[in-house]
Order: structure tokens, then sequence, then C-alpha cells
């Protein structure tokens, strides 16, 4: 079984690498990728793990990522993570989201009246995977300020912030030139954010250097999958899919599972070659 979508605490997961291949071992998942957002520490981790036999991994990420208005998500599997370029884009992408932070806090502060402590503050700046809002909301929960909803309808959703993702032609140069592809996250995302079908504007991803579509995701039903097949098939995709696993934070996805109806899937449902 497979699963090539999962972030850990490195990003904005719950969990350890440990804690997840152990979840993984549970859920006979013998094929999966790490995919947290902007940074590698846990391809790193990884190396200094000994995996249980029959259990293989591929190194992954999941970049930020823009397209013309469209916000994206950009998945790179089988990276070499060392790559001097990869690992430049990480820091950018860091630094982006530091002083994104540190915006919003001021923010809060201005014209909310909310104030952080130095403590709490420096919990953000010096965390050593990626830096977002989950991490400022996870402290505003604490305080007592709502809902995680709640919190991000209220608080979080300045959008008059300068944005820390990267151009999709830059990120997808950047994954090939770390010999990696390039996949296109969670495709109904952007059909619910920007109320479009991906089929209208495949055509331009893959001009700016995707290489596949990600149509098995716990955000799509199998009629979803169903039409991303078919475009992958169209366009000579590759397909890949995954839990996209956070932990509490989104309780409907399952590690090891995929789709509304919490289907597993094997190698056989995939095409990353």
């Amino acid at each position: 079984m497979v699963d090539m979508h999962i972030h850990t605490n490195n990003s904005d997961g719950e969990y350890s690498i440990i804690k997840i291949i152990e979840m993984l071992k549970k859920q006979n998942i013998d094929l999966f990728s790490i995919t947290d957002h902007d940074n590698i520490n846990s391809c790193i981790e990884l190396e200094t793990i000994e995996l249980p036999n029959n259990m293989k991994y591929i190194n992954g990420i999941e970049f930020s990522s823009i397209n013309n208005t469209y916000n994206c998500h950009i998945l790179g599997y089988n990276i070499d993570y060392k790559n001097i370029k990869l690992v430049k884009e990480c820091e950018i992408i860091k630094e982006r989201r530091l002083n994104k932070i540190k915006t919003i806090i001021r923010y809060l502060e201005e014209k909310h009246n909310i104030y952080l402590t130095e403590e709490e503050k420096q919990s953000i700046y010096n965390k050593k995977g990626t830096i977002g809002r989950f991490d400022l909301c996870r402290i505003l929960i604490e305080k007592g300020y709502g809902t995680k909803q709640e919190i991000y309808d209220k608080y979080l959703s300045n959008k008059k912030v300068k944005t820390h993702r990267s151009n999709i032609e830059d990120i997808t140069k950047i994954i090939k030139d770390a010999n990696g592809i390039s996949v296109l996250a969670h495709p109904k995302e952007i059909e619910e954010d920007y109320k479009i079908e991906i089929e209208d504007i495949i055509e331009d991803f893959i001009e700016k250097g995707i290489n596949g579509i990600e149509a098995y995701n716990s955000i799509h039903d199998l009629k979803d999958v169903k039409r991303y097949l078919l475009l992958a098939k169209k366009y000579n995709l590759l397909i890949t899919g995954g839990s996209d696993f956070h932990g509490t934070s989104h309780p409907e996805r399952i590690i090891g599972t995929t789709t509304k109806q919490k289907i597993k899937i094997n190698s056989s449902n995939i095409k990353l070659y």
C-alpha cells in the first residue's frame, strides 16, 4: 500500500517521523513519502532512521507556489535534497515566511490589541522546520481567542500580507535541477478556491513544468479521481496520491488512506516514472 503525501512536525503536521513510521506500519504501508512544506528536514532525518525491511521511502517536499493568480502547491518527488538550488530556495521561503509572520504579529497588536509574549514569539522565530500561520493559530487557541476556523477567519486572513510563495516556473525548474518530478497537489483545492475546473487551466500548468497530478487526495471524492485520471491520460501526466495527513488538526485525513471514501491505494494506482 502507498501513501505519498504526509506531513510531520517539521512543517504543519503534528507527529514526529518516528511516530509516522509506526502509524504507517499499522496501516501496512510499504511505500511512502514525507512532503513537508518548503523544507527538507525530514529528508535529512530519514538518513539516520532504519526502516522496516518491507518499507520504502521516496524523498519528497511540498512547495508553496503561485501560477499567475492561482495559489497552488507543487509536490517534488525523488529529489536530491542536497541540491544547492533546492536548499537555497527552502532558505529563501523560510525567510519570507518569517517576515510574513512578523507582519501578522504587528497586525494583531495594532488592529486587535493581541500581544504575544517574547517567549511565544521566539518559539516561532526559532522553529527548526516550516514557520507558518498555523504556529500563530496554535498560540491563539491556547490564549482562548477561539477555534482554529474562528481564528483564521478573524485574525489570520489579512490579504495585505506579502506572500511567501514562489512562481511555479521557478519551483518546477528547481525540482527538475534536483533530479525530481513536479506534481500538482490536490487540484480540487484550486477548483474550490477559484471556482474553476482544473481541466480549463491544466495546459498552462504543464507548460510551466509540472510532470504529474495528484489524482488521489483526502479532499477528493471518487468522481474527482476519475476526472483527474482521465486528465492524466490525455496529457500523459504522472499520477500520485496520498492522505495529506497532518494529525488532529485535520481529523478527516487518515494516514494510509486517501479520498473522502478513505480508500487505500497500491503501486498499481500511481505512476511515478
